[in-house]
């Protein structure tokens, strides 16, 4: 056991920690009004954002900001990826309090590393997104509580897009990765959606010297346009 120590997840209700999606899922995209390089540009802005370690204590943080941008295809106006970079303020472990930190940020910062997020369809007409660590480091964030090293790793992580509706046109997207309530149990079923060609997506934590173990992101933020709309296509 890490020096942060082991906590029981008694009265958290977490929602899925696996999600699984066809590797041809990738079917989401949006379409600017104008094609400048300008428009594909977002800030990030959300609250709270938890970071449940399994089998360790969990961090949380107050809030969320970032910023991105949409990878415009080829003489085109429409995109279905781009680069997403979150900053996670007021980071401390849920039990004993101990900041984490990102090295060269401010006490209590998490910075995301430069990470590519791809437009996908989670199923008929609910679109999500997907997160893909850094493509040369494989890490999605890297930090420090209480003198304890942690690296969170895996393929993918998988949020669902609330806002716009499909096909409308919006300057704002609303993302939420995962959530916690009083109807969902700890661990739900893998998320499907297409039985013939599934891949799953996962992260995880490597705390200290311990094995890598499972990782949850919960966070709801929303995305929006330094100018113009896009129209959600799902």
């Amino acid at each position: 056991m890490t020096a942060i120590g082991k906590v029981p997840l008694v009265g958290l209700a977490v929602a899925v920690a696996l999600a699984v999606l066809p590797t041809a899922a990738l079917a989401t995209e949006v379409e600017f009004n104008k094609a400048t390089e300008d428009n594909t540009h977002f800030t990030v802005s959300g609250g709270e954002a938890v970071m449940i370690l399994w089998g360790v204590e969990n961090v949380i943080c107050e809030k969320t900001t970032g910023t991105g941008e949409f990878a415009l295809e080829g003489g085109t106006t429409k995109s279905k990826t781009g680069t997403i970079n979150l900053t996670l303020t007021k980071c401390t472990t849920q039990l004993f309090g101990f900041n984490c930190t990102t090295t060269g940020q401010p006490t209590g910062t998490i910075q995301t590393q430069n990470l590519t997020f791809h437009l996908v369809a989670i199923e008929k007409g609910k679109p999500g997104i997907l997160l893909t660590p850094n493509d040369n480091t494989g890490q999605f964030a890297k930090f420090t509580c209480f003198s304890i090293n942690v690296t969170i790793v895996g393929n993918g992580i998988i949020g669902h897009i609330t806002a716009p509706a499909c096909d409308k046109n919006s300057a704002s997207m609303t993302i939420v990765f995962n959530k916690m309530g009083e109807e969902e149990e700890e661990e739900q079923s893998p998320l499907t959606i297409d039985e013939d060609e599934e891949t799953e997506y996962t992260s995880e934590a490597v705390v200290g010297e311990e094995e890598a173990g499972k990782s949850i992101f919960i966070n709801e933020s929303t995305s929006t346009l330094t100018q113009g709309e896009a129209l959600l296509t799902c």
